[in-house]
């Protein structure tokens, strides 16, 4: 599809240079090599960032990925298998590109960080590529792509060594839609490797269907696209038997259901801002919820989606071109909207797959904008809007070193995550740990009554940190610490057939719960099971068995 003659004139010369400098494939292979040493500017307080949070059940501690053999192979491509249950998805392409990072990089950081540079850069440069391939101008596809670049919203999907498994997917996502109508059988193949990386690649389908809805798609490539939704179809039963072994059942987003009902709208108007402005960001986020019909998040989600809906639709009934970004907005913010909440409800990474239609979206608004102005006035508007995008784009790469520099360590997340939710997860674990180590039993039982209510499970960061064991033998903290137990081994316990780490966990949780028969039996049937962890779980058989020979007081 052709740029309007009404639309070159409006941005004179500069379109056309940069028009004549994107063309051939050599100015995007030049674009992409300058997207890299631009991130590695920007991103180098990161780069010797250690492994956190998620990076130790995906890479680190993911013994099964640190030998690519044959048998890991089997385990990558069955979604029944040990580890898909352990990374609770089925996402064999994700886990096998940790298992290559594996063998080239070890457990040096360094590697980990520049293969996520690497992969950004070529997500950003196919962005470009793709705005132009649906009919954006030279100068704003390129804008657009810088500006996804260096957004401070991606530096945790960027930053975050696990979360591969995101940049990834959008670059086989993107790469499906710009070969849907030309290279049917590659753009399959893309999308189906999109979403073997990650299942909220999803968003790539929507969009694809709309592209033959918007331009008249001929039978042919109808035809692929029910290929495309076969897949889809044939991806959903594994994708769920992997990912109910999560074991986890998020707390609703607030036990009034107006207020939950509210905070969805809330929570898309902060990606908006976000979106638009990179204000908010922050690692671990726990949103406020929208508690009052006044709250102004409520109120602008709600008239923004309904305006954006009825646009959606009057894009899509006229066929503009606008509605293939709605579509992919819709998709990559439903999974994410909190009808089923996360334990997490809102976070920068989860902007990754959304930002990209939501740029796209604003750049087709301002070019129809800037077209229906009377002649005279579209050079100065469109030079105005030019400016305006250059200090936008340098205002968001002088925040980025500050935010790769979140990423450095555990410590620096939980500083952030404090500073921006300082009733969260973190703050409150940090609000325990301080109050124990200033022998403040009540502060410690608080935060951890705080921590059970926002549905936190994850009791081995409690009990195996030594700041704690003074308080072992208190009845305040044995009972806010029991709820989080119980809450734990039950959700362990929901799960059908638990393989040998979950059953490990119920045994830890009983044991923390001191109740060591029930301990020793989960240990037992751990053993049974057999695995990578059956030389731990001997010694700590052991060491239970002995514990349990000593007479009690």
């Amino acid at each position: 599809m052709r740029v309007s003659d009404g639309r070159r004139e409006a941005l004179g010369d500069i379109e056309s240079q940069v028009a004549a400098a994107l063309s051939g494939a050599g100015a995007y292979a030049v674009l992409f090599a300058g997207a890299i040493g631009l991130l590695l500017t920007l991103y180098f307080p990161a780069l010797q960032g250690e492994f956190v949070a998620d990076d130790h059940p995906y890479i680190l501690g993911n013994l099964q990925i640190h030998e690519l053999d044959l048998e890991t192979l089997a385990q990558l491509v069955n979604p029944w298998s040990e580890l898909s249950a352990n990374v609770a998805n089925w996402a064999p392409i994700h886990m096998l590109l940790h298992a290559l990072e594996w063998q080239a990089f070890g457990s040096a950081v360094f590697g980990y960080h520049v293969v996520q540079i690497v992969v950004h850069a070529l997500g950003s440069v196919l962005l470009v590529a793709l705005f132009r391939h649906w009919g954006l101008s030279a100068l704003a596809s390129l804008f657009g792509g810088l500006l996804f670049l260096v957004h401070p919203a991606n530096v945790e999907a960027v930053a975050w060594m696990s979360q591969l498994k995101t940049t990834g997917a959008l670059v086989f996502a993107v790469g499906a839609l710009i070969l849907q109508r030309e290279r049917p059988l590659l753009a399959l193949l893309c999308f189906a490797l999109a979403l073997l990386t990650k299942a909220l690649a999803i968003f790539a389908l929507p969009a694809a269907v709309t592209v033959l809805i918007v331009r008249s798609g001929t039978r042919r490539e109808w035809i692929w696209i029910a290929g495309w939704i076969g897949f889809f179809l044939f991806y959903l039963a594994p994708q769920f038997a992997a990912f109910q072994r999560v074991g986890e059942a998020a707390l609703p987003l607030h036990p009034d259901p107006l207020v939950a009902a509210r905070t969805i709208p809330a929570i898309a108007a902060r990606y908006v801002a976000m979106g638009l402005t990179s204000l908010g960001v922050s690692a671990f986020q726990d949103t406020p919820r929208a508690l009052g019909w006044l709250d102004p998040w409520w109120l602008a989600g709600s008239i923004g989606i309904a305006a954006f809906g009825i646009r959606a639709v009057l894009s899509l009934v006229r066929k503009r071109d606008e509605a293939i970004y709605w579509a992919w907005l819709v998709t990559a913010w439903l999974p994410i909207a909190q009808f089923f909440p996360f334990n997490y409800v809102m976070a920068d990474r989860y902007l990754y797959f959304p930002l990209p239609a939501l740029i796209g979206l604003v750049l087709v608004a301002g070019g129809d904008a800037i077209h229906r102005l009377p002649a005279s006035r579209r050079r100065g508007v469109s030079l105005g809007a030019l400016a305006l995008g250059v200090a936008l784009l340098v205002g968001f790469a002088a925040r980025l070193p500050a935010r790769a520099g979140v990423w450095r360590s555990e410590a620096t997340l939980t500083m952030d995550s404090v500073r921006h939710s300082p009733d969260g997860v973190p703050a409150q674990l940090q609000k325990a740990r301080t109050a124990a180590a200033h022998g403040d039993r009540d502060g410690v039982v608080r935060a951890l009554e705080k921590l059970h209510e926002r549905g936190f499970r994850k009791f081995d960061a409690i009990t195996a940190n030594p700041v704690f064991q003074p308080y072992i033998s208190d009845p305040g903290f044995q009972k806010a610490l029991g709820a989080i137990l119980r809450d734990s081994i039950q959700g362990l316990e929901a799960i059908a057939a638990p393989n040998q780490a979950e059953l490990r966990g119920i045994a830890m949780g009983y044991l923390a719960l001191g109740e060591l028969d029930r301990a020793a039996l989960y240990f037992e049937r751990a053993i049974d099971y057999g695995g990578p962890l059956d030389g731990h779980l001997k010694r700590q058989l052991t060491e239970l068995q002995q514990l349990r020979r000593q007479p009690r007081p």
